[in-house]
């Protein structure tokens, strides 16, 4: 019997249940995801959850993300690392671009807002994590 409940106790500490992240909420993403019916909006959101955080007070941030949502070849990071300073973080929004010239402000706000963010590395790291996982790096 203690065999038996061993083996329950152990196979349910690694069973992942619900968001698994400290500082990057990926339940909220994926929620907005699901309804995504045109491929701008999903850009949108992406912008949103790697440079904004998701964080729904941050109006111009969220005013950069839907600017560019229909510049955006498509939104991810130039390496699988956090980006080790302010000027990663641009070239690297700025060669998700379509229109790389008309992105300079846009892309100063949100690197400007991702990279003022408390916990931007840990949050990063786990929004990579995330990226990796779910195929959308």
């Amino acid at each position: 019997m203690n065999l038996y409940l061993l083996f329950f106790i152990s196979f349910l500490l690694v069973i992942p249940s619900g968001d698994t992240y400290r500082f990057f909420n990926a339940t909220a993403v994926e929620e907005a995801l699901k309804h995504v019916v045109v491929r701008i909006t999903g850009i949108r959101i992406i912008c949103e959850a790697l440079y904004c955080h998701f964080n729904a007070s941050d109006v111009a941030c969220k005013k950069a993300c839907a600017e560019n949502s229909s510049k955006f070849k498509k939104v991810t990071l130039p390496t699988e690392n956090a980006d080790e300073d302010i000027e990663t973080c641009w070239n690297g929004c700025k060669a998700d671009c379509r229109e790389g010239v008309m992105c300079d402000n846009e892309c100063t706000v949100l690197c400007g807002t991702h990279w003022n963010s408390t916990n931007r590395k840990e949050y990063e790291e786990e929004y990579l994590q995330w990226a990796n996982e779910t195929g959308r790096f």
